[in-house]
This record gives structure tokens, C-alpha cells and sequence, in this order.
């Protein structure tokens, strides 16, 4: 099977199914794989505190998701051809 193929397949789930379904790949990836569960939680505390910084800054904006997820989709169609 193909990255795209699979990855297609996945994004036609329904929310809860993709939620499982990235739950069991994490769990898929040993230890040695894996990031330190404290490192990779401090660096989304750093990220969320960075996007409240410049939202509150007002050197941002907020994109509606509807918007968002319309530019991901026509990516991944030109990606997956």
C-alpha cells in the first residue's frame, strides 16, 4: 500500500475512527521511537503560550477552520494527483 492511498482512506473515517486510529499508531511506536511524553507536552504548552502571545499581541489572526480545512483537502488532492 502507498502513503497516499492509505493516508486518502484514513481522512474518508469518521472523526471517531481517526481519533482510534491515531491512538493505535502511537501506541505502534516503541520506545525508542517515541518522544518523552513530559518533553513533547511542554513543547505544546510553549506553542499554545506563543499563539496566545500574538493573538493577544494582535501580530495574528484567526482563520476560520472551515477555511483551513477546504486548503488542506485541495493540497492533498494535488498531492495525491
Amino acid at each position: 500500500m502507498k502513503l497516499p492511498s492509505v493516508l486518502a482512506d484514513a481522512l474518508a473515517l469518521p472523526v471517531d475512527q481517526r481519533v482510534q486510529l491515531v491512538g493505535r499508531l502511537l501506541e505502534s511506536l516503541d520506545e525508542s521511537d517515541a518522544v518523552d511524553a513530559a518533553v513533547w507536552e511542554q513543547s505544546w504548552i510553549d506553542e499554545i503560550n506563543r499563539r496566545i502571545a500574538e493573538l493577544d499581541a494582535g501580530s495574528t489572526e484567526l482563520i476560520p477552520a472551515e477555511t483551513v480545512f477546504a486548503e488542506l483537502r485541495e493540497r492533498l488532492d494535488d498531492q495525491t494527483g
